[in-house]
């Protein structure tokens, strides 16, 4: 039985993730802090997972990778305004946490890491709907710009699994235009949902499917197969050049380490 932890499984899109991982057979373990997730929405596989609420800047929780086969990582502040107001807080709550994610993966030998992305990357982009090989990746936001560090994260780290030897693999995804509670406070999102908008459950299958096809290989990246990738069945999708520099991924992840102090051996 696969045991899979997801991050963030108490919000919208990892509730739907969770529901999923269940229904196939997998062992799950949650682990949310509950600031923006809640409970209710576990509440149809509450009996049937392991749930923790903890922080994952603050809090140790090496002993809930035991056994993990794969950890999926959907938790991040997806809040515009704190970006602007505490963009210091974002970085840590979005960029810090992951390399906390990383770092424990590394501890403990959790072999398989699955990153959700977001539209947020390419910014205002001048293409609507907006195909994923689309450039630059400009985001605006400080919640944009965490999520494009992440997947430059990403890339670095399945470059230092294939570097060390290590039998391990790295991807990411993104869900498309999924209608989640996310849109409920801005007007032309919400306006737009039910026209471009898919279901929760659709915009978990590129996560599912890059973690658990048997063809997926490290360093690729998924998402929806129809209408530029906003809704569908998933499929290999494209990053930008920025997403996939090399010497920025690199230069990131040392410079993290630099300011966080948190080493990463691998």
């Amino acid at each position: 039985m696969t045991h899979s932890l997801v991050t963030g499984g108490a919000g919208f899109i990892g509730s739907h993730l969770v529901d999923a991982l269940v229904a196939r057979g997998d062992r799950v373990s949650v682990l949310d802090n509950l600031s923006s997730g809640s409970l209710d929405f576990l509440a149809g596989v509450r009996s049937s997972i392991e749930f923790h609420e903890l922080d994952l800047l603050d809090e140790d929780f090496d002993a809930h990778l035991a056994d993990v086969d794969i950890i999926w990582h959907l938790s991040a502040n997806p809040e515009v305004r704190t970006g602007i107001d505490a963009p210091e807080v974002m970085f840590r709550q979005n960029v810090d946490a992951t390399r906390c994610v990383l770092a424990a993966m590394a501890r403990c030998g959790v072999r398989d890491l699955v990153f959700t992305s977001t539209s947020t990357v390419y910014g205002e982009a001048s293409v609507v709907p907006t195909p994923e090989e689309y450039e630059p990746l400009a985001p605006i936001s400080a919640y944009g710009q965490s999520k494009l560090a992440n997947l430059l994260f990403t890339a670095e780290l399945q470059r230092r699994f294939v570097e060390s030897g290590t039998q391990a693999i790295a991807v990411a995804a993104h869900p498309g235009w999924t209608s989640t509670n996310l849109q409920a406070n801005t007007g032309v999102f919400r306006a737009l949902n039910p026209l471009f908008g898919q279901q929760c459950p659709d915009g978990a299958l590129p996560t599912l499917y890059g973690a658990t096809a048997p063809d997926v290989r490290g360093g690729e990246y998924f998402g929806p197969s129809r209408m530029f990738e906003m809704w569908g069945s998933p499929k290999r999708a494209h990053t930008s050049a920025r997403a996939r520099d090399a010497a920025v991924a690199r230069k990131l992840w040392t410079v993290s380490q630099e300011l966080t102090g948190l080493a990463v051996a691998i």
